[in-house]
């Protein structure tokens, strides 16, 4: 009974648990690991600069355009609304492929290319100084390339979420360290996890290192809780304890999370956290009264008192007497609602 009001409060609050069971191990969550893009931010970077190569062609700008239309990746929306506003056009591009954590690969008149995470800095002096820049406004670079040449260099800002900063202070207070897992590169993760005083950051990861970072928490004796919302999360909530997706993200990771954040609010993560402790209280006051009155009572019912004064229950008062201790476990239950979660 506990347990079904206190799902129905999660819901009622934003918080979709999928079992019972997840509901009482959220309790012992004490290590929150968090996704960035679209978690803890808004997850709509914009384009803020834009470096070309003077040798790039409006068709290739259009070739790179059309590919990133194939991603469902946030950033890569952001790209296409970008282009579309300096006015380019989609040039059909072939091949195009997804490689998990990095980007995406398409193929334009028989040259490959590639757009996505710039894992070092770029070779040609042309763009060092691009790099530098779009690096000291701690931008998420992106970087378009034909083989091993440099065509581009875009940089992307997105928000934090209004309610991350005070989400994290209230998990912190909480005693629960909070962690920020993201492909993104060092300088952006480091400014999102200043910003928000996070217990620490890991960037430059890939969706298998983000799954690996959550064994190794648990490898050390953490109770592991991990929220995000894109496919490169969903390993990772499928490793940890409990699994929390954000409503705004992707099926798979939905379909990969035990909690389910309607509008995406991490607010609320430590609302259900609450209300894990406050439910598993309420089932061990039901556990404590229902045997502590039935050790009292059924030997009473039982005739234990008749030797010494002749007392003997009435059976129909017995009867009573057993349906009002069930009725005691439900109103107990039912006080959960009434709670501040």
């Amino acid at each position: 009974t506990a347990i079904t009001v206190g799902v129905g409060k999660a819901a009622k609050q934003g918080v979709l648990i999928k079992d019972a069971e997840t509901l009482e191990r959220l309790k012992d969550v004490n290590t929150l690991l968090v996704d960035k893009t679209g978690t803890l931010t808004v997850g709509k970077p914009k384009v803020t600069d834009a470096f070309w190569s003077e040798e790039i062609t409006e068709e290739v700008k259009g070739a790179f355009l059309f590919a990133e239309k194939q991603s469902e990746h946030p950033i890569a929306k952001n790209i296409v609304s970008y282009l579309a506003e300096q006015g380019i056009l989609a040039s059909l591009s072939e091949n195009i492929k997804t490689i998990p954590g990095k980007g995406i690969s398409f193929d334009y008149n028989d040259k490959a290319f590639f757009a996505g995470k710039l894992d070092d800095e770029p070779l040609e002096d042309s763009f060092r100084h691009a790099f530098k820049t779009l690096q000291n406004k701690e931008a998420t670079i992106v970087v378009l390339k034909a083989g091993d040449k440099t065509l581009g260099l875009l940089g992307l800002k997105d928000k934090v979420k209004n309610e991350a900063k005070k989400a994290v202070n209230n998990l912190l207070e909480a005693g629960i360290d909070v962690f920020m897992l993201t492909g993104d590169n060092e300088h952006t993760a480091k400014q999102v996890s200043d910003e928000l005083h996070l217990s620490g950051y890991f960037s430059n990861l890939l969706p298998q290192d983000k799954a690996q970072i959550v064994e190794e928490f648990i490898a050390k004796g953490k109770t592991i809780a991990m929220a995000g919302d894109g496919i490169n999360d969903a390993p990772a909530l499928a490793k940890a304890h409990v699994g929390i997706a954000m409503s705004t993200g992707t099926d798979i990771a939905i379909e990969s999370a035990e909690v389910t954040l309607l509008h995406g609010d991490i607010s609320k993560i430590s609302d259900a956290i609450r209300l894990s402790k406050q439910t598993v209280k309420t089932i061990n006051q039901n556990l404590f009264w229902a045997f502590f009155y039935n050790v009292m009572a059924i030997p009473v019912a039982a005739g234990i008192l008749y030797p010494i004064n002749g007392f003997l229950l009435n059976p129909m008062i017995a009867g009573g007497a057993m349906a009002f201790s069930s009725v005691t476990v439900v109103l107990n239950s039912l006080r959960l609602r009434l709670k501040k979660a």
